[in-house]
């Protein structure tokens, strides 16, 4: 890390100047490595994590106090300067051998290893947009999922670069806070701060309006406060955006008006300046001195009113006004609070009677088309994340106005209740828990959902089809006896999943999931998933607490320690993370360690059928009797399991004819491949060459026949460049043309002249 530039600091007067020029650099390299050394030569493998910033910038701050306390912050962005940022990941193999000398310096050959499977799960980004005036480029592939094991061995890289190439660019926030003046309160105004639905008791309406009229009059007799707040932001392309905040308040905070006013530049498709006026105004009641004095305070609410306009051509108007009281309950609770002190001080006991848990709000509106749609698709969103909770049922209300009014459950303040009556419905949601950061939201569902099933191992169990964790697709006749789907088997294990028919020749099947200490029984009985927790019935109301998710009529979700299980009654998924106890699995599901069609007949290997006792085997039915479990609760139904029909391997080749697949089996023991051509790629610690022309190499799967001697140009460039991982993407499509660059070397190169598989 190194940095160059200067810093100085001056005190004037009453004004403070701190001026930060400088061009900071940073290069910083994570590297493990495992080394062989031999007589002949030495070999390793390592993985390489770097980070490159460079980023020139030149600040100015200056404070200065005099009448207003103000703070100029100042980011310049020099002229004809480039900041980049860039991070990159790989692994990495390595060869070298042995100079004469051993003053002789033999810099090793490397090769960043591909992994195929990776490759997929990254997401290449390469984007270039202009931003008042810089060229702000993005560009590299990264892994849509960030884990340890992604981090440490997948080839990654990112690069964030910003150039100026214009006069320097300035970027300008101008704070200004004012003292505080005195100032007459009698300018706000409150008339209309009241609705109908604020009304708590009717016989008590006027006595509480009036109390309340009596209580403002009295306050903006006495001296107010008045404080300002101004912002600017000044940006090249004579991009600007102006706020003020004005607060007018009384001396013990009871009445407040908050003004604000927001200017900006049009930006996108506006031709006009954007504008904010918006109006805060908020009375809060006298707090009373003991609870005898609460229960005979007339009015005991808090009153809020707002009113915005905001927009460029269309403006947005919005007048909301709402009301902070006790619900009923609130009020009961209140009455038995003297009764139930259990030795409270009277202090204590006042502020937990004064408690507001009910809002009532009323919002008048008119807003534009694309407003309205962005505010219906947020509500959309409250009614989905409790979407089993929530009612709703058409009316006819008055056009532009919405009521809202929420109720907190006052004992233990856990529960809400809410009723929103819009133009055209009336929605309630009763009894929903308010939101902890560790209870699971519908959000946290969705985004966990996609991310498994994007880049996720899965295995879907149904009928006599299980389809494993390595996408491989067998038959196999399950039975009334339960056999082990998926299960942990490290030295730890966390859980187990189950699953037998619930009858004979019936396609219905019960699901038993082992967390832990915890076993969970589920099974479709009269079109509802039944679930029963340690020989329990529970109810769906319970399922939050055991973990476990309701989605629809039959349809739940058991949550794992690493993933779900999925199960309607009739198919049972079980989802982990792509990364989650690979090679750690057992079960008819497999291992999950992405050996990918393991059980094709081109293949190989058939590590996908390891037994209970961690034998592989090639005998179906082998397979699925160590993991059956019988007992005297069931029928082991030998007749099926005996029968060879009742197991099968499916693949991509078993919908071909058997004569084709002859024909290709024969064809493939003597053809001869045609030659392909691909830009060859050396490593180096610090740079990478590419072959200026094309080099012939065998097929995959094909070996070299024959051998020639080719001399071949390369061109280098650093490691580290954008261009030259731009290159190594491309060289893995199609040849690289690269006739415009220039020559750093000539190599001997050995080409096939033809290939061959047997």
């Amino acid at each position: 890390m190194s940095a160059e530039g200067k810093l100085s600091l001056e005190l004037d007067g009453t004004e403070l100047r701190l001026t930060v020029e400088a061009r900071p650099s940073v290069a910083a390299t994570h590297v493990y490595e495992m080394r062989m050394f031999t007589p002949l030569f030495e070999q390793g493998v390592k993985t390489v994590q770097s980070l490159h910033a460079f980023v020139p910038v030149k600040i100015n701050v200056v404070a200065e106090m005099k009448r207003n306390f103000e703070l100029v912050y100042k980011v310049i962005v020099p002229e004809n300067q480039k900041s980049v940022i860039s991070l990159t990941t790989r692994p990495v193999v390595f060869l070298r051998h042995p100079g004469f000398s051993k003053f002789e310096n033999v810099e090793a050959e490397e090769r960043t290893v591909s992994v195929p499977q990776w490759r997929q799960y990254t997401e290449e980004i390469e984007k270039v947009h202009n931003f008042l005036g810089l060229e702000v480029s993005t560009r590299g592939n990264i892994f849509r999922q960030q884990t340890v094991e992604n981090w440490l061995l997948a080839e990654q890289d990112f690069e964030v670069s910003v150039e100026n190439k214009n006069r320097p660019a300035e970027f300008v926030a101008r704070l200004t806070v004012s003292p505080l003046e005195k100032a007459e309160l009698s300018q706000i105004k409150f008339d209309k701060i009241f609705e109908k639905e604020f009304e708590l008791e009717q016989d008590n309406t006027e006595n509480r309006r009036e109390y309340f009229s009596k209580m403002v009059k009295n306050i903006q007799k006495e001296q107010g406060y008045k404080h300002t707040i101004t912002l600017k932001l000044e940006a090249p392309r004579d991009y600007n955006m102006n706020t003020e905040l004005t607060t007018v308040c009384d001396k013990q905070v009871r009445l407040c008006q908050w003004n604000m006013e927001v200017s900006r530049s049009p930006i996108f498709e506006e031709t006009k300046e954007w504008t904010l006026r918006s109006q805060l105004l908020a009375i809060r009641p006298e707090m009373p001195s003991s609870l005898r004095q609460l229960r005979e305070q007339p009015h005991r609410e808090v009153q809020l009113s707002l009113t915005s306009t905001w927009g460029s051509q269309k403006k947005n108007e919005i007048t909301i006004n709402a009301q902070l009281q006790q619900s009923k309950e609130q009020k009961m609770y209140e009455r038995n609070m003297e009764r139930q002190s259990n030795g409270l001080q009277e202090y204590e006991l006042l502020i937990k009677a004064a408690r507001l848990n009910q809002v009532n709000v009323v919002a008048e509106y008119k807003l534009t088309k694309e407003t309205e749609q962005v505010v219906s698709r947020y509500f959309d969103l409250v009614k989905a994340y409790n979407f089993w909770t929530v009612s709703s049922r058409p009316e006819d209300n008055e056009e532009n106005r919405v009521v809202l009014q929420l109720t907190v459950e006052p004992l233990t303040r856990q529960y809400v209740n809410v009723t929103v009556q819009t133009p055209e419905q009336r929605v309630e949601l009763k009894n929903t828990q308010i939101p902890r950061v560790h209870l699971p939201s519908i959000a946290q569902r969705s985004a966990k959902y996609q991310l498994t099933e994007a880049s996720g191992a899965e295995c879907k169990v149904q009928k006599n089809q299980i389809r494993t964790f390595d996408d491989v697709l067998y038959k196999t006749p399950l039975t009334t006896c339960y056999s082990l789907i998926a299960k942990d088997c490290s030295d730890e294990p966390t859980f187990a999943v189950l699953s037998k028919k619930a009858e004979k020749n019936s396609d219905e099947m019960i699901v038993k999931v082992l967390r832990g200490e915890q076993e969970i029984v589920a099974q479709l009985q009269n079109e509802e998933i039944r679930v029963k927790v340690d020989g329990k019935r529970i109810q769906s109301e319970e399922f939050a607490e055991y973990q476990i998710e309701r989605l629809g009529e039959s349809f739940i979700v058991i949550e794992l320690p690493e993933g779900e299980v999925r199960f309607d009654g009739y198919l049972i998924k079980t989802q982990l993370p792509l990364y989650s106890r690979q090679n750690q699995l057992c079960g008819l599901c497999g291992n999950n360690d992405d050996e990918v069609n393991s059980f094709c007949k081109k293949c190989n290997s058939t590590n996908e059928f390891m037994t209970a006792d961690n034998t592989e085997t090639e005998d179906m039915e082998e397979f699925h009797r160590s993991y059956l479990l019988k007992n005297e609760e069931c029928e082991a139904e030998e007749e099926r399991l005996t029968e060879k029909k009742n197991y099968r391997k499916f693949s991509e080749y078993s919908f071909e004819s058997e004569e084709p697949r002859q024909t290709k089996r024969n064809q493939k023991t003597q053809k001869k491949s045609e030659l392909v051509e691909k830009t060859q790629i050396k490593e180096f610690s610090h740079r990478i060459c590419f072959s200026m022309e094309p080099v012939v190499e065998c097929r995959r799967g094909f070996e070299a026949e024959d051998l020639k001697t080719k001399k071949v140009h390369f061109t280098c460039m650093p490691r580290h460049s954008s261009n030259a991982r731009r290159l190594m993407k491309e060289a893995r499509q199609e040849p690289l043309q690269l006739d415009d660059y220039t020559s750093s070397f000539v190599e001997a190169v050995k080409i096939p002249t033809a290939c061959v598989a047997y």
